[in-house]
Order: C-alpha cells, then sequence, then structure tokens
C-alpha cells in the first residue's frame, strides 16, 4: 500500500488531513517540519505522494530540491491560500500538483488517489 506523507507546521490542519486520509484507508507519515521529512524521506520506501503546506516557514523549492537531490521522485502536492504566488507556479513547474485552499475533501481525495493510481501503472 502507498503511503502519503503529510508535512504541515500546523498541529490541527496536519492532523486532520491525516485522519481524512486515513478515513480514505491510506498509510499516512505525518510530519511538523520539512526538515523531518527530508531526515526521514528515505525510510519511507512506499512513498507514493507528499502533501506540502505552501506557507511552511521553510522555503518549498528549497525542500522540492531536497526530495530530488536525495532521489526522491515522489510526487509533490502543495496547499496553498496563493495559488498565483511565484512559490506556487515555481513548484508546478517543477511538476508539484497545486491545491487552492480551502482543501475540497473529495477535490483533495480524488487528486491523492490519481496520483498515487498513476504512480502504480508507472511501476508495473
Amino acid at each position: 500500500m502507498s503511503t502519503v506523507c503529510v508535512v504541515d507546521e500546523h498541529d490541527n490542519t496536519r492532523e486532520g488531513i491525516c485522519e481524512l486520509l486515513d478515513a480514505y484507508g491510506f498509510s499516512v507519515h505525518a510530519h511538523a517540519s520539512a526538515k523531518e521529512l527530508l531526515e526521514q524521506v528515505c525510510t519511507h520506501s512506499h512513498t507514493g505522494v507528499i502533501v506540502l503546506d505552501l506557507e511552511m516557514s521553510e522555503d518549498v523549492s528549497e525542500v522540492i530540491r531536497g526530495l530530488r537531490g536525495q532521489g526522491c521522485n515522489v510526487p509533490v502536492v502543495l496547499m496553498t491560500y496563493y495559488s498565483s504566488s511565484e512559490p506556487a507556479r515555481w513548484a508546478s513547474r517543477h511538476g508539484a500538483v497545486v491545491l487552492q485552499k480551502p482543501l475540497r475533501g473529495n477535490t483533495f481525495m480524488q487528486t491523492i488517489s490519481s496520483i498515487i493510481d498513476l504512480s502504480k501503472t508507472e511501476v508495473s
């Protein structure tokens, strides 16, 4: 089963997203910071997608570069209130899916499911 890694500095947001994913049957790893994710991402061998909050104190472009620098090509979904911001446009140009906050549960779940289904067919 694919795991979803959720990174958000806000405990309530992170926990809510994890509970939603868990309710849909996904295995979830939660991280309070991108630094924590980058330190542990290699241990998540079944990670199918990484969900990041764009408004974290850490620079998301550096996080994505760090992941790719570790050889981690797992798809990234960014959550943001500012989808037209330069960081969101940069991330989108570099392959991230950008979702507008507030998230709609069914749109979010369809996006996650589609990404994981796509990665399963690419591996097969």
